[in-house]
């Protein structure tokens, strides 16, 4: 598992997304879920 981005460069980050929400939904939710160790379910794309 990748190290967890420290909270506030993770809040800093995404405040700063815009309106691409559904876009950067996956590396959104992979990162919340190393900052709060819960592992996410990556899914490929076959």
């Amino acid at each position: 598992m990748p190290h967890p981005t420290p909270v506030p460069e993770f809040i800093r980050r995404w405040q700063a997304s815009g309106a691409a929400e559904r876009t950067n939904f996956p590396q959104f939710a992979v990162e919340l879920g190393d900052i709060l160790h819960v592992p996410i379910r990556r899914v490929s794309g076959h």
